[in-house]
């Protein structure tokens, strides 16, 4: 898992990008080897964070390599946004 991030983040260094946002449930699982439809993946060039809701954040904190910092997902009245 952490090889396949690694990689991410090589691509991202080559095209010049700051981050990657992963919004795909499939996806998700790829990379993260979590299975979580509601949670999203942030890759930057530097870091790995995965974000989810508190459906999903015990769980997570457990399951996800040490190579993403979990942060929680909260519910407002104007859609998802990070704790």
């Amino acid at each position: 898992m952490i090889a396949k991030i690694r990689q991410l983040q090589n691509e991202l260094i080559k095209a010049e990008a700051d981050a990657i946002l992963i919004s795909s449930a499939v996806s998700h699982r790829y990379l993260a080897k979590f299975d979580n439809p509601d949670g999203y993946l942030v890759i930057t060039t530097k870091n790995a964070y995965a974000l989810e809701d508190f459906r999903y954040i015990e769980v997570a904190k457990k399951n996800l390599s040490e190579a993403y910092t979990v942060v929680e997902l909260s519910r407002s009245r104007r859609g998802d946004h990070v704790n």
